[in-house]
C-alpha cells in the first residue's frame, strides 16, 4: 500500500468537518479543565488554536473567538495559582515594548488609521501572550508541552496538506490553514522555521515509537514544503537545517539520516520543484534590473521582480523615516510612487516593517531577533549548555529555526507570525529552566 493510497484513506475516513470539530472540541475543553490547575496547558491551547485556526478551518466553529477564550483563560489560571507561577518581565521583554512604541506612533501617523489599526492590535495580543506565556512555563515539562503542541499542531496541518493532494487532486502551491498562516510563502516559512522542532522532536524522544513518528512526520513536512512551491521557504528551509547540521555533535549520523530523508521526499516531490529551486541562480539579472528601474530584459517571471517592492519600500522609509506609512497602509501607499499601482505587498519581511513602521520600527524588530541570538549563542558556548542534553538540544532548536526565519522572511512578507513571537517567548524563558538544570546537576554532584 503507497504514501497516496494511505493518505486518501486517511482523509476518506477522518477529515470531516464535523468529526474534526467534535475532536477539537474535546481537546479544548481538556485543556481548559486541566490548564487551571497548569497554565502552561492554556499557552498550549492558544498556540493551537492560532496555528490550526478551526475558527476558519471548521465550519461548525466559523468565527468562534476561541484564541481570545483561550488568552482568557490563561490569565484566570495564572491569577489563581500566582504562589507558584510569578509574572516576572526579563530583561529582553523590553525590546519588544520598543516594538509596540515605534508601532503605536507608526499608527498614530498612519496614512489610514483603519488599517494600520489591525495590525496594532495583534501586536498587542501577541505581547500579552508572551508575558503570559514566561510565568506560565515553570519548569521543563511546561515548556515541552508548549512547544511539543505547537509541533504536532504544525503536523496535523503536513496531514491535511497529504491529504487534500489525494482527494482534490491538487498537487502545488499548497497553503496553511488562513491567517498568518495564510498564502503557500507562509506555510513555506512556517514550516523552515517548524523543521528544526521536528529534529529535535527525533532526538529528545523517549521511545523507538516515538522517534519513528517524529521522523515520518518530519519527511512529510518536508515534502510539502517541495509542493508549496516557495523558494523563500526553500532557503530558509537550508539556512535553519544548515545551522542545525552545523551545531551537530554527531554530524555524520545527521548527514545521512538527512541524505535518506530527502532521497525518500524525492520520490515523490511535484516534478516540476527541482527546475524551480535552480531559478533562484537566475534571477540576479532580473533582481539587479528591477531594483534600479529598469525595463526588464526576461518577461518570465523569476521571483527577482520583487527588488521592485523593495525599492518602492525604501522610498517609502525615505518619505517616512520615523514612522513609515503605517501598517498594512503599503499596498494602499504604492499609488503614490507607482503608475500602475498593483496589490502586492513587500516580499521581504524587513522591507515590509521598514516601510510601515520606518527605520524605528525596523532598528526595534531587529533587536528583538537579535537580542534573542544572543542569549542562545551565549547559552550555546556554556559547558552546562553542552552538557545537558535537553537544554542543548532546546537552544540549537531555538537558533536554526530563528535563523530559518531570518532568511525566508528575507523574502517572505511576515512580520506578523504567532510561531516567531512563540520562539520568542521559549527563548525568554529558556534562562530559568537552564538555571534549574545547573542547579539540579550541582545537587547530584553535592549528593555524590
Amino acid at each position: 500500500m503507497g504514501p497516496k493510497i494511505v493518505f486518501k484513506f486517511i482523509g476518506v475516513l477522518f477529515f470531516h468537518d464535523w468529526l474534526l470539530s467534535l475532536i477539537y472540541i474535546g481537546i479544548f475543553i481538556f485543556l481548559l479543565i486541566k490548564g487551571m490547575k497548569r497554565p502552561s496547558y492554556l499557552i498550549a491551547l492558544y498556540f493551537i488554536t492560532s496555528i490550526v485556526n478551526p475558527q476558519l478551518t471548521f465550519q461548525q466553529l466559523y468565527a468562534m473567538p476561541l484564541v481570545l477564550f483561550a488568552s482568557i483563560g490563561c490569565f484566570i489560571s495564572l491569577i489563581i495559582n500566582q504562589g507558584t507561577h510569578r509574572f516576572r518581565m526579563p530583561a529582553p521583554y523590553f525590546t519588544i515594548l520598543l516594538f509596540l512604541l515605534a508601532s503605536l506612533v507608526s499608527y498614530l501617523s498612519a496614512q489610514v488609521p483603519e488599517l494600520a489599526g489591525k495590525r496594532f492590535g495583534e501586536f498587542n495580543n501577541v505581547a500579552i501572550i508572551i508575558f503570559l506565556t514566561i510565568p506560565a512555563i515553570k519548569e521543563r515539562a511546561d515548556y515541552s508541552f508548549i512547544s511539543g503542541s505547537a509541533l504536532c499542531s504544525i503536523y496535523f496541518l503536513v496531514l491535511k496538506n497529504l491529504v487534500d493532494t489525494q482527494l482534490i487532486g491538487k498537487w502545488d502551491n499548497l497553503h496553511g490553514s488562513g491567517g498568518w498562516l495564510g498564502d503557500s510563502n507562509d506555510w513555506a516559512l512556517a514550516i523552515a522555521m517548524t523543521l528544526p522542532l521536528s529534529y529535535g522532536a527525533i532526538l529528545l524522544a523517549k521511545s523507538r515509537k516515538g522517534k519513528i513518528f517524529h521522523v515520518c512526520a518530519c519527511v512529510s513536512t518536508l515534502l510539502v514544503l517541495t509542493i508549496t512551491s516557495s523558494r523563500g521557504g526553500f532557503l530558509g528551509a537550508a539556512a535553519a537545517s544548515f545551522v542545525w547540521l552545523l551545531t551537530e555533535k554527531k554530524r555524520t549520523r545527521a548527514i545521512i539520516m538527512a541524505f535518506v530523508g530527502l532521497f525518500i521526499v524525492s520520490l515523490y516531490m511535484p516534478t516540476g520543484y527541482i527546475e524551480r529551486i535552480r531559478s533562484i541562480s537566475d534571477a540576479s539579472q532580473v533582481a539587479r534590473e528591477s531594483w534600479e528601474g529598469q525595463e526588464r530584459s526576461n518577461t518570465e517571471y523569476t521571483g527577482g521582480e520583487r527588488t521592485h517592492f523593495w525599492r518602492i519600500a525604501a522610498e517609502m522609509a525615505k518619505d517616512h523615516p520615523f514612522t513609515g506609512v503605517g501598517w498594512g497602509n503599503y499596498v494602499n501607499s504604492r499609488k503614490y510612487y507607482e503608475a500602475v499601482p498593483s496589490t502586492e505587498v513587500a516580499h521581504s519581511t524587513w522591507f515590509q516593517v521598514l516601510a510601515e513602521v520606518g527605520y524605528t520600527g525596523l532598528f526595534a524588530f531587529v533587536l528583538m531577533i537579535l537580542v534573542s541570538m544572543t542569549i542562545l549563542i551565549r547559552f550555546m558556548f556554556k559547558r552546562a549548555c553542552r552538557d545537558d542534553a535537553w537544554l542543548f538540544t532546546n537552544t540549537r532548536i531555538l537558533l536554526a529555526g530563528m535563523i530559518g526565519y531570518c532568511v525566508s522572511g528575507t523574502f517572505v512578507s511576515r512580520e506578523y507570525s504567532d510561531l516567531f513571537f512563540l520562539y520568542f517567548a521559549l527563548i525568554l524563558a529558556l534562562p530559568v529552566l537552564a538555571n534549574t538544570g545547573e542547579k539540579k546537576q550541582q545537587d547530584m554532584r553535592n549528593a555524590e
